[in-house]
């Protein structure tokens, strides 16, 4: 092979490994739902003492239903922490297998939300207007539910580590 060959090949190479770097992340490339799940949790202010339960969890599956009712199938990993003194915090990312679940993965979070109030109303109405003010977003294939007191510090959370 001739020495400009050579180093047309080697600049075309170049240029290709360059390109390829410079590309932005795939959208299959998505953030963890643990690490996005610790992040949102610790911006939360005055949060109680939470109980974690996640997809990596020896039973994880198994309880995966307290938090939603989307088919287990559809899950590509998720966080939950619920208030351990059964008030009304919540903070839950879950990761999709396929992006296009995201309103069926919305609409079972906005029912566990209405079941949670539900309860409230009957066992401790103090807690209804937190859960009320729920919280559901979406970022590419994640979902998060947001119940706090404040809000605010965790949804901006979930807005800056949720990007892919």
């Amino acid at each position: 092979m001739s020495t400009r060959r050579l180093t047309y090949f080697s600049a075309l190479a170049l240029s290709l490994c360059l390109l390829c770097s410079c590309a932005p992340p795939t959208s299959s490339a998505s953030p963890d739902p643990i690490t996005v799940g610790k992040a949102v949790t610790e911006a939360a202010e005055n949060l109680p003492e939470m109980t974690i339960l996640t997809s990596q969890d020896e039973r994880g599956e198994e309880l995966f239903p307290y938090l939603s009712d989307l088919d287990y199938g559809k899950i590509n990993g998720y966080y939950f922490a619920y208030a351990a003194a059964g008030t009304a915090e919540e903070i839950a990312v879950i990761r999709l297998a396929n992006q296009d679940d995201v309103d069926e993965a919305m609409a079972s979070l906005q029912r566990h939300v209405q079941h949670r109030v539900g309860m409230f109303e009957n066992y401790s109405p103090e807690q209804v207007p937190t859960a009320k003010a729920a919280q559901i977003l979406s970022h590419g294939s994640l979902v998060a539910l947001i119940i706090s007191p404040n809000y605010e510090a965790p949804v901006q959370s979930f807005r800056t580590y949720g990007m892919d």
